[in-house]
């Protein structure tokens, strides 16, 4: 992921501060507005479908105290004879300081920094694609890329850890005593139907148009591709002579 994510920032990012040629730049800016807002909004939504995990692996790292189910310090042993389904005994955890920031550092902080790279590198990759069919597929490909890791957890994972994975449930303790079940259920229900969305149409609107205008200065923004861009009309203007060398 890190890697994917590098190589696309550092390959679109100087078409956003520095545009390389003028054609490029028209190009871009010819592509819809709205396809790219689309785009956008697709994306940031899968994209921030991911935070909530994010924090609760950061919860877990450092506040859980108990769990139940799964193999506990056994997780991983090839033997049968530390094997445990018991669903119903809560374990208290044992772990240091020390070892929860570890499990932090190398499990939840590098999973926080892949997304930020992807986020930043979704973003571009999508803005900078000079046509119909780049804006869509820059979408797909980056979301691909956002699922690496699990592709690789249910292709290489023992099946054994996976099945201690989906079993083991931990006990986290209140969010600072004021995340009553009522909070959590108007914060859960009403922010995700009458919120969530239309903030991130806003914020994919924004982040369009503030790139457009300030960084690429499109003086058009075509709700619909026209004609001569689908290669149904003339280009206006007509294009250039080529130039051929003798």
């Amino acid at each position: 992921q890190g890697i994917f994510s590098e190589e696309l920032i550092s390959q679109h990012i100087e078409t956003v501060r520095k545009p390389l040629n003028d054609h490029l730049t028209a190009q871009i800016c010819w592509v819809p507005v709205k396809l790219q807002i689309s785009a956008l909004l697709i994306f940031i939504t899968l994209m921030f479908h991911n935070i909530p995990g994010m924090i609760n692996a950061f919860r877990l790292a450092f506040f859980c105290t108990h769990h139940k189910g799964g193999d506990g310090e056994f997780t991983g042993d090839l033997g049968t004879e530390n094997d445990n389904h018991d669903l119903d005994t809560v374990h208290h955890i044992k772990c240091s300081k020390l070892s929860r920031f570890v499990i932090f550092v190398f499990a939840v902080l590098s999973e926080m920094l892949s997304w930020s790279g992807i986020l930043l590198a979704g973003i571009l990759f999508a803005f900078t694609a000079e046509s119909v069919d780049l804006v869509i597929r820059s979408t797909v490909s980056v979301m691909f890329v956002l699922n690496i890791d699990e592709i690789v957890f249910e292709a290489c994972c023992p099946s054994s850890v996976k099945d201690d994975v989906e079993e083991t449930e931990y006990r986290l303790p209140n969010i600072q005593g004021w995340m009553t079940p009522k909070i959590e259920h108007y914060v859960s229900h009403y922010y995700g139907v009458y919120v969530h969305l239309p903030l991130l149409l806003i914020c994919s609107s924004v982040t369009i148009f503030v790139l457009r205008i300030f960084f690429l200065g499109c003086e058009q923004h075509p709700l619909w591709q026209s004609d001569h861009q689908k290669g149904l009309a003339a280009w206006p203007g007509g294009l250039p002579d080529a130039i051929f060398p003798t």
